[in-house]
């Protein structure tokens, strides 16, 4: 099954879902019990993260081409596009 279809299942799961459903628990082999409010809340978070995590490819040449105010977008910076900057702006 692709992961688009599992993602279109899991979303439609999410609609039977009743307010005491959220109460439910699992145990987890690394964090104990959690509840399924918990899990739902860290999927929300981990797709977000994705979402994030493309920004910041998608800002690199803005921000290494900033001049003196790219002081203020260090904690957004990646060695690798750093890298791959460089390298292409030195092509001829």
């Amino acid at each position: 099954m692709s992961a688009a279809r599992r993602r279109q299942e899991s979303l439609m799961a999410l609609q039977n879902l009743q307010d005491g459903d959220l109460a439910r628990t699992v145990q987890h082999p690394q964090f104990g019990t959690v509840t399924l409010a918990r899990m739902l809340h860290t999927w929300a978070a981990h797709d977000l993260m994705h979402t994030v995590q493309g920004e910041r490819v998608l800002m690199q040449p803005f921000m290494l081409g900033c001049g003196p105010w790219r002081v203020f977008f260090r904690d957004y910076e990646m060695s690798v596009a750093k890298n791959i900057f460089w390298l292409l702006r030195s092509k001829p």
